[in-house]
């Protein structure tokens, strides 16, 4: 599995440093936006000086928020979700080489639990791999965040969760928790930006690093 091991070392790092080009395609494409819309309301305010509000900063503020924000996470939203794809696919990937390697009959869709669970679950009994919990903690709660933009809008709804989140920014700076207070159905939010994408790929990176020595050892 040497040859094996080696492949998926040039592969997976390759394709992560891809991931850190396609981020920083996308802070360009923002900050171009960025300056678009500042420009367009500089043009606003010069044309439109006798509003006060104008005047004072408020339309622009409002036009900011309002333009850039949705703009911003979709942009980063696209991709962190595309990235989990890729890391979520090369994992259940390691699964299927441990598999051939070692004449397993047990195929990872018989394990209980939803995909992050069932990987290390198949990892571990069947190849004995050594996966550390806070590696492996922290990739879960990057998955639980997953489904939420994906399924949800970003939006919270268990208190459970939002207490989670709120822990997770306080590591992970590029994770925004907007809490609702008590009384709403959605008691939270969640926002994500260049940081806590570029968080998510050096955190999969470690967590590569620690797996590929280890098929060496099948």
């Amino acid at each position: 599995m040497i040859e094996t091991g080696e492949f998926y070392h040039h592969y997976v790092i390759n394709s992560l440093s891809t991931m850190r080009e396609y981020l920083s395609v996308t802070d360009s494409l923002y900050e171009k936006r960025l300056d678009e819309v500042k420009e367009e309301v500089s043009q606003q305010i010069t044309s439109a000086k006798c509003d006060s509000e104008v005047e004072d900063g408020l339309v622009y503020q409002q036009y900011q928020e309002y333009a850039l924000r949705d703009f911003k996470e979709l942009l980063y939203k696209g991709v962190f979700l595309s990235c989990f794809s890729f890391v979520e696919t090369e994992l259940y990937g390691f699964c299927d080489a441990v598999s051939k390697s070692t004449g397993s009959k047990l195929n990872i869709d018989d394990l209980t639990g939803d995909g992050p669970q069932k990987i290390r679950k198949y990892l571990e009994k069947v190849a004995g791999y050594q996966i550390r919990d806070g590696y492996w903690n922290d990739f879960y709660t990057f998955s639980k965040i997953r489904n939420i933009l994906t399924h949800e809008i970003g939006r919270i709804r268990h208190a459970k969760t939002l207490t989670l989140f709120q822990q997770f920014s306080q590591r992970f700076s590029g994770l925004t928790v907007e809490a609702h207070g008590p009384g709403f159905e959605v008691i939270g939010y969640i926002r994500i930006n260049s940081k806590f994408c570029d968080d998510f790929i050096n955190h999969v990176e470690k967590i590569f690093l620690e797996l590929i020595p280890q098929l060496h050892s099948v």
